[in-house]
């Protein structure tokens, strides 16, 4: 768990999640661990947020209410916004190739902060 705090310290992410207490808990949680965390809820805020602040790494929801976090995704992807992108689905993952070029890595809800930590670091360590 140190190796991941550490890896936290000083990242700014965006965490896109429709669920506003999984969110707001997610975010307590990461701030723990170092992080600077800003949340969206929803794929509008979420590309709203990008547009005024350069974010380290975004976690994105997948089944998000207005669109697809996919194609939040695909948006920032398109902007050649250089964060990571962690993409989270409560659904099985079955990812095509387009998917999997999306998104720096992929979580199966439920997860937690040292999980996502996790996944930061790894992605971090394959840029």
């Amino acid at each position: 768990m140190t190796d991941n705090a550490a890896s936290l310290a000083g990242l700014s992410l965006l965490l896109v999640e429709d669920n506003r207490d999984i969110a707001d808990l997610t975010a307590l949680s990461l701030g723990v661990l170092g992080a600077e965390v800003v949340c969206a809820y929803n794929g509008k805020q979420a590309l709203s947020q990008a547009d005024t602040r350069a974010f380290d790494a975004l976690v994105i929801d997948l089944g998000l209410p207005d669109m697809d976090g996919r194609v939040v995704a695909k948006t920032l992807r398109g902007r050649d916004y250089g964060a990571r992108l962690i993409g989270l689905s409560g659904f099985d993952l079955d990812l095509d190739e387009e998917d999997q070029r999306l998104f720096d890595a992929y979580l199966q809800k439920p997860c937690g902060a040292p999980d996502i930590a996790q996944a930061l670091a790894a992605s971090g360590e394959e840029t």
